[in-house]
């Protein structure tokens, strides 16, 4: 028979409260070469300080994230 735990109830209720992160698409653009293409990415807001944390959760080919940043594979600059 199985039973939870106070550790495992305590984690599922500290997850009803946090909202999820909103996903969008930005395009993408080098301005050297014209190379254009997608990255999804994704907005969470901090409640402390009311400061966005911007994550780039993938990109398309031709492209490479870099940090915070989309840059163009060819052409080495960014691309957002």
């Amino acid at each position: 028979m199985w039973q939870s735990s106070t550790l495992e109830n305590g984690r599922s209720g500290a997850h009803i409260g946090k909202m999820a992160r909103e996903q969008y698409e930005s395009l993408l653009k080098c301005p050297m070469c014209g190379r254009t293409g997608l990255a999804d990415m994704s907005d969470d807001k901090s409640h402390k300080t009311g400061d966005y944390d911007t994550r780039i959760e993938s990109v398309t080919q031709g492209f490479e994230i870099k940090g915070k940043d989309v840059i163009c594979s060819v052409c080495q600059v960014s691309a957002l």
